[in-house]
């Protein structure tokens, strides 16, 4: 692509990601009360013209409250209820730059940041104080290192812009813009690469996310006076403080993608849902290899390097299985004749089917509604005994019903229809 003639180009990614024109059933949740910090008001930002027109986007179209908080350029200080407001909200839009905080900003910031509660960071935050220089690697979890691609005066903007799967997409029909992005080094292991430009051969990151100190945070680089027109890019930010905040997604849906996980057999799955958590099933082992407190797996490492890495998950393992076949009929002593069958999605959740000694499992799985676990609903043919394995953990609690638990088994004698194991993360 000739770089006289640059244009954008989107490679939307969201496999089992739907669009939704708007935000539905968000009123039924408790609305949420979020600070809009604009601390960049140069004449080539319009910061405060721009986060008004998001405080308006966000009240009519998504359960939540917005105050204002500006600074002009060239200020120290912001106006209005200033950043005392962050005790007060669930969450926070920063865009901000080259800032100076007086002591008690600094560390009414540092207790905001502290307290886990949802980040969003726009633009120029990753450099915004000037009296906390290790910001953007401590908090953000990338250096920021001047403009990318600064070889080239001009401050090209992006040959190619790719987006992978997250929730946060959910209902982007499409992102372009000629803006020019920014450089960065030292990626933190956790942070996940959502967005990234592409400018010949170099690539640089335009939106990730990360927790911190149990807070979740969404970095969005590319920031524009025209984006806050494009529905799109409003519908980033929209579900982005939705993720930050732990709330539900409008017509995001659970993911299921066979490719290569860590500790596990080519071909296994990934299974993972909006707000968590996700799942590694392994068909060739037959059964579930972990679970994890996080939300979608990262691919990224699949698609761009030579030899595929596995796919990443980032967030702690709370539960794990090693025994080969875990599932048996008859006797808990009999070797299995295992069989995979496959998978299909019923009303947005996968649900498995295997062959066990030619008898026929299906097993749907669902979040638990805090995404601190999953249920798993087994439907077992016939009424012969069929027994399920279990292994001791320490991360999480397993509970049965329509089913019995004798010793290391959970045995289940055909009746009733089906037998439930909910699986949660031990606090």
């Amino acid at each position: 692509m000739k770089k006289h003639n640059r244009m954008a180009f989107l490679a939307l990614i969201l496999v089992g990601l739907a669009f939704v024109s708007h935000p539905q059933n968000v009123e039924a949740q408790e609305r949420l009360r979020v600070a809009l910090v604009s601390g960049a008001h140069a004449e080539s930002y319009q910061a405060n013209r721009a986060m008004s027109l998001l405080k308006d986007h966000l009240e009519q179209n998504y359960a939540i409250d917005c105050v204002l908080v500006t600074s002009q350029e060239g200020s120290n200080s912001f106006e209005g209820e200033g950043l005392e407001v962050l005790s007060t909200v669930d969450a926070a839009v920063f865009h901000v730059r080259r800032k100076t905080l007086s002591e008690r900003d600094l560390m009414i910031l540092r207790e905001f940041i502290d307290s886990g509660k949802g980040f969003v960071a726009l633009r120029s935050t990753s450099h915004a104080w000037e009296n906390w220089p290790d910001f953007d690697q401590e908090v953000l979890g990338a250096k920021y290192r001047g403009t990318f691609h600064a070889d080239d005066r001009r401050s090209p903007s992006m040959d190619i812009i790719n987006i992978y799967q997250h929730p946060i997409f959910t209902g982007a029909r499409e992102f372009t813009t000629q803006q020019y992005m920014y450089q960065y080094e030292d990626i933190a292991d956790d942070v996940q690469i959502i967005m990234e430009g592409t400018v010949g051969e170099v690539t640089t990151p335009m939106a990730w996310t990360r927790e911190y100190k149990g807070g979740r945070i969404f970095r969005l680089v590319p920031f524009h006076i025209e984006m806050f027109q494009d529905p799109d890019y409003l519908k980033m930010l929209g579900n982005g403080i939705l993720w930050v905040t732990r709330r539900q997604i409008p017509g995001a849906k659970a993911s299921v993608q066979r490719t290569y996980m860590p500790e596990a057999h080519p071909g296994a799955f990934a299974i993972t849902f909006p707000q968590g958590p996700g799942i590694c099933y392994d068909p060739v082992r037959g059964g579930i290899n972990y679970i994890w407190d996080g939300d979608y797996i990262d691919l990224r490492p699949r698609w761009t390097t030579k030899q595929g890495q596995p796919a990443k998950y980032i967030g702690d393992i709370f539960y794990s299985e090693n025994s080969l076949q875990p599932m048996r009929t008859g006797s808990p002593d009999r070797e299995p004749e295992y069989q995979f069958r496959g998978y299909r999605i019923v009303d947005g959740l996968p649900e498995f089917s295997y062959t066990i000694n030619g008898r026929l499992v299906r097993e749907e799985m669902r979040p638990l509604e805090n995404g601190e676990g999953v249920e798993r609903h087994f439907q077992v043919e016939g009424d012969e005994p069929f027994w399920l394995m279990l292994e001791p953990q320490n991360k999480s609690e397993v509970t049965i019903s329509g089913a019995v638990r004798e010793d290391n088994y959970i045995r289940y004698d055909g009746a009733g229809g089906g037998f439930v194991v909910e699986i949660s993360h031990k606090k």
